[in-house]
């Protein structure tokens, strides 16, 4: 599903056209951007609408284009929600490089735990990083994730639950 538009200063979280998926595709043929993704969505020339019209349909995702000021920069999403769980898995892609270690990141993950704790009523959020990418762990960590557990392949599960965002 497409996600609302959300905005906090000049960073706006809205709903994914074409153009965003057009931009996916090549950000994620970019081996920098994909270096800690363990299995990147490689889009294929002209399969970007059918990515596109996926997700859109998808009760369990929920995804938005990141915008800062008019430049995209980004894509972030929430996807494998479980409403009886409640919980889901996120993910986030700052597909624009100059972009990087410039706090994007950190509010565009407070502006979707927003969405998901406040709006679809979830409790728990998941985001698993690559063990070595320390500029995606001290993001999550500040946008309140914990480390709650070690997986296979050198994977950190980070945790922010609604009790530990609210507080």
């Amino acid at each position: 599903m497409r996600g609302p538009l959300l905005s906090e200063g000049a960073l706006f979280l809205v709903p994914p056209s074409m153009q965003t998926a057009l931009e996916y595709a090549q950000w994620m043929r970019d081996p920098d951007v994909t270096r800690f993704i363990p299995n990147p969505t490689i889009l294929k020339p002209k399969s970007e609408a059918r990515w596109l019209n996926q997700i859109s349909e998808s009760p369990a995702t929920v995804i938005w284009g990141m915008y800062n000021n008019n430049e995209s920069i980004g894509i972030i999403g929430l996807y494998n929600i479980d409403l009886i769980n409640k919980s889901a898995y996120t993910g986030i892609v700052i597909g624009k490089k100059n972009m990087w270690g410039q706090g994007h990141g950190v509010v565009a993950m407070n502006l979707r735990s927003r969405y998901a704790f406040e709006k679809l009523g979830l409790e728990k959020l998941y985001s698993e990083i690559s063990e070595d990418n320390i500029a995606a762990r001290r993001c999550v960590a500040a946008a309140g994730y914990r480390v709650s557990d070690i997986l296979a392949r050198d994977i950190v599960l980070a945790t922010l639950t609604r009790e530990s965002w609210l507080y």
